[in-house]
Parts: structure tokens; C-alpha cells; sequence
């Protein structure tokens, strides 16, 4: 039983769990059940990633003028056009969802032979669930009310199996084979129901017509299908333990994919060699332990929606069709190609050890959703972009034993990967995504996917303070600047992807006593503060709005306009206290039944640092633009929770 931090968002969940294992045949043969049950009840609060200026609860709350009473004087919530109450949302908006769900696994092994095994899942995922979501006539934007229950059943099916082998061929040589294929069907069922116009205060329970006042009823649903069939080997060499060779290959085929292209081969190939096993290495004074490893090998993406290969039909308001989606018989798989070198190493007798690591990473063929120019323009049509994404990066990990005796320790842990991002090859000029919300904001978009930049640059014009008369004002491609944003250049503000992000622990024992603390962080990369473009500007004081505290003395005019700008492109660097513990390990007790035992108190998200003006840094609110995905884009998220948890831990006799 959670409760959020939001009113009217909680979650309540039962699970039971249920696993058995039986070994038959002199063990030949191991079967295994798993079972998982599950009711869940989850409350959410009415906050959307695309409302208005009006606000949904949480634009409301920011921008709510304190002065203004919650209720009038007969106790009714005050509410207008242009400002949703964000109490009276809580009190006339229900939202509720129950789901049922059910996982069940079956897998039984045999041994064949000395070395030779076959082995078999088979599973299922069943769940239902109904939300339902009521809007009382009380609110200002619903007068009659409004109700909708959507109803979605859930049937995943799975189906694997595989041959193993292990032998030794000779002496120090090693072999390991794995030959498998895989099944999984999806099935996704849904039946939505509406009800506009209920003549009270109060939410019809049935939904049924009232044919004394004019209330519709309308009435949807779906039923969507989808497959993945993959067939895999795999081949491990292990030479003296030194020189270590897998390989590997999959070929998987989806349904989401066009009838030309539903499969995808993706082969990969990793080696690795003990250095610090070779006679050249011994006694040599600096490594206890090194290791090369080096990989290279391609997967497929294929997270799409379903169907979308296909052509799409609907009925048009006078009785004929048209075509909504045009198909795409050539939609295939998106490609990550991957080559990564790196080192594990151990020193001073492995008091301190970690990795080092170099990749190279390119996205080929992504999937997106487009508009063509004929022969449907206005159709939706799903593609594989011509266009490459490169990710070069490097990785870093330490990890060492400061203090290592009997009455105090302390361990350190540090990693950080540093990543180049840039598009390449893209045969278009730009691809414009990250859509703004706000008054003046509808239609404006923030990102933009373009040759030698990063994937999803912010873009728009360059901010470049207040004139004389308290107006915006932007640069110009002839370095002057201008109040009007439409002539003003149009530049990359920032790339959402930080410069390096890392993390580092400390582990400290001392006597029986624990403590750990994880701290995580990112140095450069930017954020889009939608919430303060769209709600916390000088012009909400105009329209007697709430705003923060330094747009008194900013120099803006009550009356300017919302513009989109590098003004609200942040630096989103911080540092972040992630998680700490102390704990107390105690032993005998002198009680019969109790052992010794473990109590500790642990505090997730404690502090953050950071120069960014919204709540957290670490923030995406979905802000796609025709399927094309945004990245770090900031607008009334859902804040983050701190957490402190007390638990305790007992060994009995």
C-alpha cells in the first residue's frame, strides 16, 4: 500500500508467488513450475504531459495566484476558463485502474547425454484490466460531466527451446554449443466506452442514455496481434583458460515488419585473452590480473506499434473511405552495430581493481513515423530512416580497498563513460520534434534531428535579453538583434546528452556497524523547461497568474509574449545523493530462538545539486511530434519522491 506524493495517486498490490521444482530419472530429468498471481489497484492524480495554459493539477498548483481564495463564500470551488482549479481537480476527478495478472512458467531439462542437454519454457502472461476515469459536472470545463471506461485484456504466449553441449576436446581446450529457436505471440484486446451529459452532480454508474437531457454515448475498440520467431546458436571456445572465443547468431523474425523484410540476421563475435596468464606476464610486478576482451556484433530494434506495416482504412463523415495509413511493404528492422575494446584489470594484490572500455555504436535504419506527399498526403507512413546515429564513448571503472582490517574498512567504487553523440547521413535537412505546450506554444517545436549534431539538438532562436522597453529579444544570422522571434536565426541551443555521467560509493564497516553512500551525477547536457516557458514567466503577474520570485526584478514587460528561446534551455549537470544506509549487524543475543540479526535505515534521493530551476534534472516528459521521440524536455513532471525505509533482518535458530 503506496501513496504517492501527489494527492489522488497511490498504488495497492497482493502477489503470491508459488514455485515448485522435481528432479526424476536418477536426476536426468528436472521439472519446474512458477506461478505468479497479482491485484492491482492504482490511483492517479490528473496530471498530463500536454495541457494547456489553463494548467492540469500540477500547472495549476504553480501558477495559482496565492492571493485568490480555493472557495468562495458558499464553499464552492472558484474556478474559470483560463484557470482549472487544481483542489476542485482532486475533488471532481476520479481515476482508478484494476488489473488482474497471472504469470505462469513451465520448463523441464533432460540430459541426453554426458554433456548434451535439452531444455524447454513454456509461458504465459494473462492480464485485465479497467480504468475508469470520471469528470464531474462541477468542473468548469466539464458542465455535464463526463465518464469513459476502457477495458484491456493482455495475452502474451511463449514458447523456447535449446540444446546444450559442453566437452572438453583435449586437454586445456574447451567447447560450448547452444542451438535454440524461440516463439512469442502478443494479443491486445481493448473496449472503450463515453459518456457525455449527465444532468447532476453525479457520475452515472451504468453509462446508460439519458434521453432527458442531450447526453451520447460512443462506443471503440481494437484487437492487435503480434509475433517474434527467432532462431540462435551459439559456439564458446576456451583455450588453457587464457584465450576465450564466443560467437554468435539470431536470426529474428517480427509481424511489425513489412512482408519483404520481417526478418532480421544479427551475428556478434566477442574474444578475450588473460594477459596476466602468460608466462611473459608472471612476477611482472604490476598486474595480479589482465584481461583484454574485444566484441563486435549487430542487434535489431523493432519497438514499434503493431500493424504498421499494414494499410489503414476509416470511414469519412459522409459514408466513404479513405486511407489513414499508407503500408510499407519494405519496413525493416533498426540496426545497432557495436564495437567495443576494453580491459579488466586487479593490482597490489586485487586491492584495486576496475575495467576500462572503448565503443563505437551505430543506429542505422531507424524507424519513424513520416507524412508522404503522395499518394495520401496527410497518411501516416512508417519508415526506416536514412540516416545513421553515432555513439563513441569511453568507460571507466575503479574500484579499491582504502582501509581492509579487522575493526574498520572502507571500500570506494567510482565508474564514468564519457559519449559522443551525432546524427550522420541523414538525407533530409532536419526532422523537427519536442513539441511545446502553453498559451502561444501549440505548434512550436524545440528539437531537431540534423546532420552533425546531436539526435534531438535543441533548436530555436538565440535569447538575447530585454530592450529598453522590457520586449524579448533575439540574434539575428547578421549579429543584431530583433524583438520578432520569426526573424531572428534559427541556432542549436544545447544537446540534451550530457558531456560524462558517473558514479561513485563509499562503503564503510566499522566493528558491527555498516554504512554506504552512492552519489551520481552528470557534467554537461541540457533540459527544456517547458513548465517555466509556458507558466513561470513575468507576463503570468499580467495575467494575475503566480510566477517565481526572481521575475520581479528580471526586467520582462507584463504583457510579453511566450516565446520559445535558448532563454529556457538549462544546464542540466547535478549531483545527486542517491542512496545511503547504515546498518547494525548483531550477533548471539542470548534468546534461545534468535541467532543474530540485521537492522538498518535506509534514505533514497536525500539532496541534489544542480543549477537547474525545475524540480529535478532528471526529468523526459514524452513531447513527440508524429512518432519522432523527444528527449529532455521538462513540463509539470511528476516530482521524485525521497524515500526512508527502516528494516530489520533475523536469523533463528
Amino acid at each position: 500500500d503506496q501513496e504517492g506524493v501527489v494527492e489522488n495517486s497511490s498504488l495497492q498490490r497482493l502477489t503470491g508467488r508459488l514455485n515448485v521444482e522435481h528432479t526424476a530419472l536418477d536426476d536426468r530429468l528436472k521439472l519446474g513450475i512458477n506461478l505468479t498471481s497479482s491485484y492491482l489497484e492504482d490511483e492517479t492524480a490528473p496530471i498530463s504531459d500536454n495541457s494547456g495554459f489553463e494548467g492540469d493539477l500540477l500547472g495549476g498548483a504553480l501558477s495559482a495566484n496565492p492571493t485568490r481564495p480555493v472557495t468562495d463564500a458558499n464553499g464552492d470551488f472558484i474556478q474559470s476558463a483560463d484557470f482549472y482549479n487544481p483542489a476542485a481537480l482532486l475533488a471532481f476527478i476520479e481515476d482508478n485502474t484494476f488489473t488482474n495478472r497471472t504469470l505462469a512458467n513451465l520448463n523441464a531439462s533432460f540430459r541426453l547425454a554426458e554433456g548434451l542437454n535439452i531444455r524447454t519454457n513454456v509461458g504465459f502472461d494473462q492480464a485485465s484490466s479497467e480504468r475508469r476515469i470520471d469528470y464531474f459536472p462541477q468542473l468548469v470545463f466539464e458542465p455535464t460531466g463526463r465518464g469513459n471506461v476502457l477495458q484491456r485484456r493482455l495475452s502474451n504466449k511463449l514458447f523456447e527451446t535449446f540444446l546444450t553441449y559442453d566437452k572438453e576436446i583435449s586437454s586445456g581446450f574447451n567447447f560450448g554449443g547452444l542451438l535454440g529457436y524461440s516463439y512469442q505471440q502478443f494479443f491486445n484486446t481493448g473496449f472503450d466506452i463515453t459518456k457525455v451529459g449527465f444532468g447532476s452532480s453525479v457520475v452515472d454508474p451504468s453509462y446508460a442514455p439519458n434521453t432527458t437531457i442531450n447526453s451520447t454515448v460512443t462506443t471503440g475498440g481494437f484487437a492487435e496481434i503480434n509475433e517474434l520467431q527467432s532462431y540462435f546458436g551459439r559456439v564458446n571456445l576456451d583455450y588453457d583458460n587464457k584465450y576465450l572465443l564466443t560467437v554468435t547468431v539470431r536470426a529474428d523474425g517480427s509481424t511489425r515488419f513489412g512482408e519483404n523484410n520481417k526478418y532480421g540476421v544479427f551475428p556478434a563475435a566477442a574474444f578475450g585473452w588473460k594477459i596476466s596468464e602468460e608466462a611473459f606476464m608472471q612476477d611482472n610486478g604490476v598486474f595480479d590480473e589482465l584481461k583484454l576482451r574485444a566484441s563486435y556484433g549487430l542487434t535489431g530494434n523493432q519497438e514499434i506499434p503493431n500493424q504498421v506495416a499494414q494499410a489503414n482504412y476509416v470511414q469519412t463523415a459522409g459514408g466513404g473511405v479513405a486511407i489513414e495509413r499508407v503500408p510499407n511493404p519494405d519496413l525493416k528492422w533498426e540496426t545497432n552495430e557495436q564495437f567495443n575494446v576494453g580491459f579488466d584489470y586487479s593490482i597490489l594484490q586485487g586491492r584495486i581493481y576496475g575495467s576500462l572500455d572503448y565503443f563505437y555504436r551505430t543506429t542505422s535504419d531507424l524507424l519513424i513515423r513520416s507524412v508522404p506527399v503522395a499518394p495520401a498526403p496527410g497518411a501516416e507512413f512508417w519508415d526506416n530512416l536514412d540516416a545513421d546515429v553515432i555513439n563513441e564513448g569511453v568507460e571507466f571503472a575503479v574500484n579499491g580497498y582504502i582501509v581492509d582490517n579487522a575493526n574498520f574498512s572502507w571500500d570506494v567504487g567510482v565508474n564514468l563513460t564519457a559519449i559522443d553523440n551525432t546524427v550522420e547521413n541523414l538525407v533530409l535537412s532536419r526532422i523537427l520534434t519536442g513539441g511545446l505546450n502553453g498559451q502561444g506554444l501549440s505548434g512550436v517545436n524545440a528539437q531537431i534531428i540534423t546532420n552533425g549534431e546531436a539526435l534531438n539538438s535543441f533548436f530555436g532562436p538565440e535569447f538575447a535579453g530585454f530592450d529598453e522597453n522590457g520586449n524579448q529579444t533575439f540574434f539575428t544570422s547578421e549579429g543584431t538583434t530583433t524583438t520578432d522571434a520569426n526573424e531572428a536565426e534559427q541556432r542549436i541551443l544545447g544537446s540534451p546528452f550530457p558531456d560524462m555521467i558517473y558514479g561513485f560509493n563509499n562503503s564503510f564497516k566499522f566493528g558491527d556497524f555498516t554504512a554506504s553512500l552512492f552519489f551520481k551525477g552528470q557534467v554537461g547536457g541540457n533540459i527544456y523547461n517547458n513548465t517555466a516557458n509556458a507558466l513561470l514567466t513575468r507576463s503570468a503577474l499580467g495575467q494575475s497568474r503566480n510566477t517565481t520570485v526572481d521575475q520581479a526584478s528580471v526586467g520582462e514587460a507584463y504583457n510579453s509574449t511566450l516565446v520559445a528561446s535558448s532563454r529556457f534551455v538549462e544546464d542540466a549537470s547535478f549531483l545527486r545523493l542517491q542512496n545511503a544506509q547504515i546498518g547494525w549487524n548483531f550477533g548471539a543475543t542470548g534468546i534461545d530462538w534468535l541467532r543474530g540479526g540485521r537492522i538498518f535505515i535506509t534514505a533514497q534521493n536525500l539532496f541534489t545539486i544542480t543549477d537547474y530551476t525545475g524540480f529535478d534534472p532528471e526529468v523526459n516528459v514524452n513531447k513527440e511530434v508524429d512518432g519522432v521521440p523527444s528527449v529532455n524536455i521538462d513540463y509539470t513532471a511528476y516530482p521524485r519522491a525521497r524515500t526512508f525505509l527502516l528494516g530489520a533482518s533475523f536469523n533463528l535458530q
